[in-house]
């Protein structure tokens, strides 16, 4: 049998002359294998399906590529030696023999596959590349991720038309100086490895936009990162990182900064010349002490993440020169207020300040930001909302658990277009009428507000409203309004005082979940039948002694808890 490799139809072909039928030929190796005629059909089946796992390659012709071999995921052991016989090493552009755990390394033949475009080896046990990779000089991209790779060859800088390495989730401790060669890379992925440095070359790429080295050992990035004029975008979170070189203000064509969990004071003012493009800046978990002034230059910036900064004290009043932000994350420093400048971003979306345990007050001027949608300002020292906050008439989700907030200003009822409200873990004293005036809210949780002892009638306005919490507060009793929140799914009464639920309980048609445990119920109004989409009633720790013949009309009833109440008998209706 003979086998050829036909470009125009990229398929192997095999051709059998009279009396040959006891040859085989695998197309993927081009070798011919004489079968003994006395061979067992078993082992000659394992023959065969050992040569069909090459021979079932897929080689389909690419506009962009030509033709492509497809070997991933195959078990294979060795590299195939047929792939360099005849016309491959020329006519193969793409190489895929990715997924094969147990293939261990490559022979330097593969230097010979001088027609290669692109070669996937990601997800290997390579503990090495051939130094032969540097012959390959029409590659474009190479991946070779997900190995034990523990250093690169000098010869990768040969690869001239190299633009996408990736060389991520390896073991390397090094890149070498040798791949400042690599003029036309344009993306570089080396995150999760063991990098302690980089290569001063690494400026030399001049055509490099992405830079990935997320999750190694950088202690710093070296000065000449700053010649990297067309960097686009650099990830290096997760390092070391401890200072930033002032040559980052030369990167004109950054768009995006990336350096979470490092170990940075502060930054460079320099970072003020990156005005022209830079869209995100991403700092959080730090040790970073102040922000400078020239941040305010980066009129671009969209997003500006500083959670988790536990010595940021205060943030520069330029912060509201930062005329296109939409999102600012200062969650988790040590703030103790916030610039009224602030209220000048007049694009901001998104506002972010919880976890600022010295932040008594937020200044009056946020009324001012006439777009934001989402305000987080829980878990701080806030002693109340400031009036103003009614004028933001945008805003959909509030958020101001944990503080020390005692009263709700009236015009919370302007907030037209709020959705969720989230006040838990205050000391709320009262809610204001005008909280009625909430049209498309649909979350109102107000849990451990221990001094909270009523609600306002008004509360039966909220008409949209699906998920009502007041767990651990104070109430005795629920205004029979209550039974006009046609949309309630959910209402959690746990751990309050409440001896009774007025009769219109029965309104609640959606109703899902009712948890009244720990109250001081003595009985149920009949009504409590009338709700049919009811699944869990908990009414443990209470003091009923009877139940209404009713609650066995709860068709949809999964969960009923009595437990610790007073009973004697159940209806037999249950």
């Amino acid at each position: 049998m003979g086998c050829f490799y036909s470009r125009a139809t990229s398929r192997i072909t095999e051709s059998s002359p009279s009396g040959s039928a006891n040859s085989a030929c695998s197309p993927s190796t081009g070798v011919s294998t004489a079968i003994p005629p006395a061979e067992s059909e078993a082992s000659s089946r394992g023959l065969l399906s050992q040569a069909a796992s090459l021979q079932t390659i897929s080689r389909d012709l690419d506009e962009s590529y030509g033709p492509k071999i497809d070997l991933s995921g195959k078990g294979l052991l060795t590299f195939p030696p047929g792939l360099i016989d005849g016309e491959a090493p020329n006519v193969l552009e793409e190489l895929d023999l990715s997924g094969n755990v147990g293939l261990v390394e490559l022979p330097p033949t593969v230097g010979l596959l001088v027609g290669l475009v692109k070669l996937d080896v990601s997800g290997n046990g390579l503990a090495a590349l051939p130094i032969e990779i540097g012959m390959l000089g029409r590659l474009r991209e190479l991946s070779a991720f997900n190995n034990k790779l523990t250093s690169l060859p000098a010869s990768i800088g040969k690869c001239g038309a190299l633009e996408v390495l990736h060389v991520g989730v390896n073991e390397l401790s090094g890149l070498p100086d040798e791949i400042g060669g690599l003029m036309a890379l344009e993306v570089l992925y080396a995150r999760q490895n063991l990098l302690s440095d980089l290569p001063a070359s690494i400026g030399r790429l001049a055509a490099l936009r992405r830079l990935d080295l997320d999750h190694n050992q950088l202690r710093s990035l070296p000065t000449d990162i700053g010649e990297l004029r067309a960097l686009e975008v650099l990830y290096a979170r997760q390092n070391f990182v401890s200072d930033l070189p002032a040559t980052i203000g030369q990167l004109a064509a950054l768009r995006r900064l990336d350096l979470d969990h490092n170990l940075l004071h502060h930054l460079p003012p320099s970072i003020g010349l990156l005005s022209a493009e830079l869209r995100v800046l991403t700092v959080s978990a730090n040790h970073l002490t102040e922000l400078p002034a020239e941040i305010g230059n980066c009129s671009m910036l969209t997003e500006l993440h500083l959670a988790s900064n536990h010595h940021l004290a205060s943030l520069p009043t330029t912060i509201g020169d930062l005329s296109s932000l939409v999102t600012l994350d200062a969650s988790g420093c040590e703030l103790s207020s916030v610039p009224a400048e602030l209220a000048k971003i007049r694009t901001l979306l998104k506002l972010n300040l919880s976890r600022n345990p010295n932040l008594t007050d937020v200044p009056s001027a946020l009324g001012k930001l006439a777009s934001i949608k989402v305000i987080h300002l829980g878990v701080g020292a806030l002693g109340a909302l400031p009036k103003s906050i009614g004028e933001l008439r945008a805003l959909e989700v509030l958020n101001g658990r944990h503080n020390k907030i005692e009263e709700i200003p009236e015009s919370i009822g302007q907030l037209e277009s709020l959705t969720q409200l989230e006040l838990s873990g205050n000391k709320l004293l009262r809610l204001p009428d005008e909280i009625g005036q909430l049209s498309a809210l649909k979350v109102l949780l107000l849990r451990s507000n221990g001094k909270l002892t009523e609600l306002p009638f008004s509360i039966g306005q909220l008409s949209l409203l699906r998920h009502f919490d007041l767990d651990q507060c104070s109430l005795t009793y629920l205004p029979a309004s209550v039974g006009n929140l046609r949309e309630l799914r959910v209402l959690n009464l746990n751990k309050n005082d409440v001896f009774q639920l007025p009769n219109t309980i029965g309104g609640l048609q959606k109703l899902a979940r009712l948890h009244l445990d720990f109250n001081q119920l003595t009985e149920l109004p009949p009504q409590i039948g009338a709700l049919p989409a009811l699944t869990v009633l908990c009414l443990s720790h209470n003091k009923l002694t009877e139940l209404p013949d009713e609650i066995g009309e709860l068709a949809c009833l999964e969960r009923l808890e009595l437990g610790f109440n007073e009973l004697t008998s159940l209806p037999q209706s249950i």
